[in-house]
């Protein structure tokens, strides 16, 4: 069984290449630069190296300089299309490279206790897939215990097959292709125990070949998404009548704000099938990434939440108990970010009420401005044709922030109310999409109407 470090900054011929050879046997680990390659070589050393002709000439400057280059057989693999010239070169062709590889000798080998009995070892000296692999190959029936820096995992086999799998949260085929991803950690296996009832239907060497194709498909196109450092919102409707569920899963998992980890770990779809997802949803407009600005964000300091709180107060209209609001003249997908963005200020608490279905002014979210002041946040659906639902939203309010000009329906139902029309592009120069960018629009909202 040969290990083989791949190095290619292309991704997607990155998991296509690498597919292939895990489909005649080899066990592919994928890089898109060299130095982590050469890292992770001089720290556990693969049988081969294969290089991608773009890294030439970063390759050729590295010789002599990572010792690792000399001790390890290294190949380059030639652009589709190129002939091989010379014995270190080698055309871009699976079965070719496959047969080259599987000639160089071996630089490790299976331990004897895996022929039967209990043993433990570490993944840096025996990767999980070849683990597996030859736990399979040897029909041994146990659990396989599994610590990684993620958390810990349990494998169980029943004759050499695939029987369930643990990891953290997750269950089933979802926990052994995330699994699958870990390099670093250590391992027991015993054959004491019971087995539990079968969840992984496909043999052993199907969901290893699959999770690893899925693995790298999902780490290229985790890498378009470019969602590092954000968190993703809904933006649009939360449901479509033609949704497919896996959208609709996406999507009611993201009634409230979520980084893409906490979303693969939340659905219960494989991690390709969910990035797949979230990338036709972003390319549909339904969903979008913001900036994480921190997970929570204050509105203000407390002694400019005392002031915040007087304005309101002074702002109150007369007749009217329950808390001042402050309207959002929106589209409705503009609202559903608002709403999302709004529960992201550490003043903010959800509202009591679900989303109305119909597009009606709604409660996005009520403000605590201090102990004994609150101001609700209004969603307004800019919809001319629900024009006259809008008169629901007079009660209480002391002005509309408009992120859509004011419609002349809209600016004689604010003259009738006294209501105060607020461009947003005299308040806040952003889209209000971020929760550092909300609280500055709330302030300013504020500090102009009881100017």
């Amino acid at each position: 069984m040969r290990l083989v470090s791949l190095v290619d900054p292309d991704l997607d011929a990155l998991a296509e290449l690498a597919s292939a050879l895990r489909s005649r046997g080899l066990i592919v680990t994928v890089f898109d630069a060299l130095a982590p390659a050469l890292e992770r070589a001089a720290q556990h050393p693969p049988d081969v190296l294969l290089i991608a002709e773009a890294l030439a000439a970063p390759l050729a400057q590295l010789r002599g300089r990572a010792p690792v280059l000399a001790q390890l057989p290294c190949y380059l693999l030639l652009a589709p299309g190129r002939v091989a010239q010379h014995a270190q070169q080698l055309p871009w062709d699976a079965e070719q490279i496959a047969q080259r590889v599987l000639a160089v000798s071996s630089r490790r080998s299976a331990p004897d206790v895996l022929v039967r009995g209990d043993f433990r070892g570490d993944l840096s000296q025996l990767g999980l897939p070849d683990l597996l692999q030859l736990l399979g190959a040897n029909r041994q029936t146990g659990v396989l215990s599994v610590n990684t820096t993620q958390g810990a995992a349990e494998i169980w086999f029943s004759e050499g097959e695939l029987v369930d799998v643990v990891y953290r949260r997750l269950e089933g085929e979802k926990a052994l292709f995330r699994l699958l991803g870990e390099a670093d950690g250590s391992f027991t296996f015993s054959t004491a125990g019971s087995t539990p009832a079968r969840r992984l239907a496909a043999t052993t060497q199907h969901l290893l070949m699959e999770g690893l194709r899925q693995g790298d498909e999902a780490r290229a196109l985790r890498g378009r998404l470019a969602l590092e450092g954000q968190v993703l919102v809904r933006w649009g409707p939360p449901e479509l009548p033609d949704d497919p569920p896996d959208a609709r899963r996406v999507l009611e998992a993201l009634s409230a704000a979520r980084s893409l980890d906490e979303l693969l770990d939340e659905v219960p779809l494989t991690d390709l099938e969910l990035l797949r997802c979230v990338e036709r949803l972003q390319r549909g407009g339904r969903l979008r990434g913001v900036p994480r600005g921190g997970l929570e964000v204050a509105l203000a300091d407390d002694e400019q939440l005392a002031v915040l709180g007087a304005r309101v107060t002074r702002c109150l209209r007369g007749g009217f108990r329950a808390p001042p609001r402050l309207g959002f003249y929106a589209a409705p997908p503009r609202l559903a970010l608002l709403a999302a963005t709004a529960l992201r200020l550490r003043e903010a608490a959800a509202p009591a009420d679900l989303v109305p279905t119909a597009p009606v002014p709604h409660v996005l979210a009520t403000l605590r401005l201090g102990s004994d002041v609150q101001l609700d946040l209004l969603g307004v659906p800019a919809l001319e044709a629900y024009a006259p639902l809008w008169s629901l939203m007079l009660p209480g309010s002391i002005a509309i922030v408009c992120f859509e000009p004011p419609t002349p329906a809209l600016e004689e139902l604010g003259a009738l109310g006294g209501l105060r029309l607020l461009p947003v592009a005299e308040l806040e120069p952003g889209e209000a999409a971020d929760p550092p960018s909300l609280a500055r629009l709330v302030r300013r909202a504020l500090e102009v109407l009881s100017d």
